[in-house]
């Protein structure tokens, strides 16, 4: 089956969860902070997998940022 996205960074506020995204994910880019992402013009869609009370503003900033969303 063909992948329907890309994932080209992850956020996260624990940066020991890096060596847990390569591994999983393959991928090198992650960040502490999520503003990097926000201002990567290469990226189209922000899913917000956090916690429920970072759900409304991060989901607001990506928003505001130009950029899809998705919150789970």
């Amino acid at each position: 089956p063909r992948q329907r996205v890309d994932i080209r960074s992850i956020a996260d506020v624990n940066p020991d969860r890096k060596a847990e995204a390569k591994e999983r994910y393959g991928i090198e880019t992650f960040t502490t902070n999520h503003e990097d992402i926000l201002n990567d013009a290469a990226i189209d869609l922000v899913l917000v997998l956090t916690s429920m009370p970072e759900h409304g503003w991060l989901a607001r900033e990506a928003l505001a940022a130009g950029k899809h969303v998705l919150v789970e």
